[in-house]
């Protein structure tokens, strides 16, 4: 991960570098132990946590954008719905002859 940083083009800022150096180190360190039941080669193993890791970031701002997305959805049709609400249907008069 800090390898995959250094060698970056764009300058995140420390938040997003701590972010998805977390994401990472817990999305491995979880790997790992799922993974010892199934596969008896530590090397390919490695791999495996070494994969989960290298993704965890992107997988971590999709699910995060995905939620923001859907949080802003149900405000703005909250907002809709009760603007709706809160008007008054007008009544009709009746015409009397």
């Amino acid at each position: 991960m800090v390898a995959r940083q250094l060698l970056s083009t764009d300058r995140p800022s420390w938040g997003y570098l701590v972010r998805s150096g977390v994401a990472a180190m817990v999305t491995a360190y979880f790997v790992n132990f799922a993974s010892k039941d199934y596969v008896q080669s530590e090397n390919l193993r490695v791999c495996i946590c070494g994969i989960a890791g290298f993704a965890s970031p992107e997988i971590l701002n999709y699910g995060l954008q995905f939620l923001e997305a859907k949080m802003k959805g149900k405000v703005q049709e909250a907002q809709r719905g009760l603007s709706k609400a809160s008007k008054q249907p007008k009544k009709k008069k009746k015409k009397t002859k």
